[in-house]
């Protein structure tokens, strides 16, 4: 069976004046539908460099990213804008909510980028929220939500499109322990629920632990952990 995601020696090196900073040295891995992983490493590893190229934010150097077989790199700007939009969902430490915006608005917005008719995607909005159990905060804009609640927004927004893919980036590192806790349950069960692979960037070794996958990133190689 083709893993969903499939890493093959990638490397990403940044350039200065001086010298050649190579952070990812030879990435291999696959992960497949379902499957929650996470990813570990001290600061500075490159788990963030890596999630940004996983959701073409970023380029590699060399290697290939495949999603259920279809070379992300190998497509153009205007191919892969479509495949992050629908693909693939972000999930930030940050739950960068527009604040302007209602919470259902800002759950909306994938969708009103990818084109869907608004009436459709107001109402697909909607059963994402009502899946994350905060219908009765929809017509709330960010600023009146507590910080668990914006961040299960954020992850309504993250799987309103119903995406294959999820990359999560310390999506509990600003959240209090009982709170994480939640928001660590919440994505388990959309991840079981829709059948989606999960990446997250965690420091929280007893999270990582729950999870069906440990990679660590040690001077630009990747290691699974048993």
């Amino acid at each position: 069976m083709t893993p969903l995601l499939e890493v093959r020696q990638l490397t990403r090196q940044f350039q200065s004046p001086n010298q050649t900073l190579t952070i990812l040295k030879g990435i291999d891995l696959t992960l497949g539908r379902g499957e929650m992983a996470a990813l570990l490493g001290v600061s500075g590893a490159g788990k963030s460099t890596l999630i940004q190229i996983l959701g073409m934010l970023d380029h590699p150097t060399s290697g290939q990213v495949l999603l259920n077989g279809t070379d992300l790199f190998a497509l153009s700007r205007q191919q892969q804008a479509k495949v992050r939009n629908s693909r693939i969902g972000f999930i930030y430490q940050s739950h960068r909510l527009l604040p302007e915006f209602s919470a259902l608005e800002n759950v909306m917005m994938p969708l009103l980028i990818g084109r869907v008719a608004s009436s459709q995607a107001r109402d697909k909005a909607a059963q994402a929220i009502a899946a994350v159990g905060l219908t009765a905060r929809a017509d709330h804009r960010p600023g009146q939500l507590s910080g668990g609640e914006q961040q299960r927004i954020a992850i309504a927004r993250a799987v309103v499109t119903n995406p294959e893919l999820l990359l999560a980036d310390e999506p509990t590192g600003n959240l209090d322990w009982q709170t994480a806790e939640q928001v660590f349950a919440l994505l388990r069960q959309l991840s079981q629920q829709q059948d989606l692979a999960c990446v997250m960037v965690t420091h929280n070794s007893e999270l990582a632990a729950r999870l069906d996958r440990r990679f660590h990133l040690v001077d630009g190689h990747i290691r699974e952990q048993p």
